[in-house]
């Protein structure tokens, strides 16, 4: 199940029991947000990706935030859950939701300093099956910051739109212009042989005048 923007919290696509080490090749190609789990069921870390399975790998090579790692090392990380998401914009904003509402908020991991303003109230979460709806009055809040950054990204886009029509416009400028000067080369290209043909035509009548 990949996340999506409404009132509900998505469940994990799914979750990685840690026996003894962490295996990268257990975990998709994809943009999402892991959260690690520790023996207590307590949240260790939570981060987004654009690639799972890259992000997970660096913890096997030591590439990694050395008090994440140092929790991997002395085996405190009981689970990892997997949310896969469809878009590197859903990754970032599910991960700023889970930290910032406290929801999967890690013991490494640090708030973002606009929580104090109240972006995100506090929440209860209530579990129901594979689902969990978030009951508190938070959405308007969450739902102007992702209004921004869709706003954000959509300027972004509009800008690239008017630089290619503003470039096809330039282009098709161009070619006519320059149809224009090929048109007036090959009149007179033209206007050349007509006039080498008819210099030449006229050098043969001399010619047999001559020889009569």
């Amino acid at each position: 199940m990949s996340f999506s923007l409404s009132s509900f919290v998505p469940a994990p696509s799914f979750i990685e029991r840690i026996n003894k080490s962490i295996e990268p090749l257990n975990y998709p190609e994809c943009p999402g947000v892991y959260v690690m789990i520790d023996q207590d069921d307590k949240v260790i870390f939570t981060e987004q990706a654009e690639n799972l399975r890259t992000r997970i790998k660096a913890y096997t090579t030591s590439n990694c935030d050395s008090e994440v790692l140092n929790e991997i090392t002395k085996g405190s990380v009981k689970e990892i859950k997997i949310f896969c998401c469809q878009t590197d914009l859903d990754a970032v904003i599910l991960e700023y939701y889970f930290i910032n509402s406290g929801l999967y908020l890690g013991r490494h991991n640090k708030q973002d300093k606009r929580d104090k303003k109240g972006l995100f109230k506090d929440v209860d979460v209530e579990s129901s099956g594979d689902s969990q709806k978030v009951e508190n009055d938070s959405s308007p809040s969450i739902a102007k910051e992702i209004q921004k950054l869709l706003d954000a990204n959509n300027t972004l886009v509009s800008r690239v739109i008017e630089q290619q029509n503003n470039f096809n416009n330039y282009f098709l400028k161009s070619l006519d212009k320059n149809g224009e000067q090929i048109e007036t080369l090959a009149e007179c290209v033209r206007q050349l042989s007509e006039s080498v043909k008819f210099t030449t035509e006229k050098g043969v009548m001399e010619k047999k005048t001559l020889s009569l």
